[in-house]
């Protein structure tokens, strides 16, 4: 439960940021997706079960800022959390290669959003590969840090509760 709750906080703070800063760093109409990357973050660090978890939660947030469509970006991001849980953190090392995962990511819930959103007879914008594209760029290119960042508080947190577990004892 607790980490669920260390899990939930940060995704609270990088919804926060992609609601409030994120719009100060539009590029060609596209915001990027903090939370998402937060989230993809977290399942690297915490696995599968967390990852999927924390995307239904990251997924609620955003259903309660958009109404339309209740419950799409629960089940996308949910999906996302899982699959992307399945890398190993060693995987990951590599700057590019969390670049690429993400900006895959981005692409795979961009295109699951769309496929749902269809099903359900809401209008698609013709644009839309175009703004697929570009967030997955946008996303990929800003990730490195905003993983760091994450890993670096995971790192601490873990540290800390490993010390007061010693001095406590069992």
């Amino acid at each position: 439960m607790a980490q669920f709750s260390l899990n939930a906080l940060v995704l609270i703070v990088a919804f926060s940021l992609h609601n409030t800063a994120g719009i100060y760093f539009k590029i060609g109409g596209v915001v990027p997706d903090i939370t998402l990357i937060a989230l993809i973050s977290i399942s690297f660090i915490e696995g599968q079960i967390a990852g999927m978890a924390t995307g239904f939660f990251a997924g609620i947030l955003k259903d309660l800022i958009h109404l339309r469509g209740f419950g799409v970006n629960a089940l996308t991001h949910t999906l996302i959390g899982y699959f992307a849980g399945a890398f190993e953190t060693s995987m990951i090392a590599n700057s590019y290669i969390l670049m690429l995962i993400v900006g895959i990511a981005t692409l795979i819930s961009e295109a699951l959003y769309v496929s749902i959103a269809f099903l359900l007879s809401y209008q698609i914008d013709a644009m839309f590969w175009r703004y697929a594209l570009l967030a997955a760029v946008y996303n990929a290119l800003i990730s490195p840090f905003i993983y760091m960042a994450i890993n670096f508080f995971y790192q601490k947190t873990v540290r800390k509760r490993s010390l007061e577990k010693i001095k406590n004892g069992p």
